[in-house]
């Protein structure tokens, strides 16, 4: 079985920017029930509560290209 870390990993290999971009919408989206957060916010959350490492630094590779 693929852990969840493995597949945000692998989703995101598929395309950085993509994925990128779908943080970036639940950013805008955000605040509507809950805290508004940032994508900065979002992908701290990926990488420290979830340790979604790879899949994070492979969307912020894509956002400085």
């Amino acid at each position: 079985m693929l852990s969840a870390r493995d597949f945000a990993k692998n989703t995101v290999a598929l395309n950085p920017r993509h994925a990128l971009a779908a943080v970036q919408e639940i950013a805008i989206r955000s605040g509507r029930y809950g805290a508004a957060l940032t994508v900065e916010e979002i992908l701290d959350t990926l990488r420290d509560r979830y340790g979604m490492i790879e899949a994070v630094e492979m969307m912020v590779e894509a956002a400085s290209a």
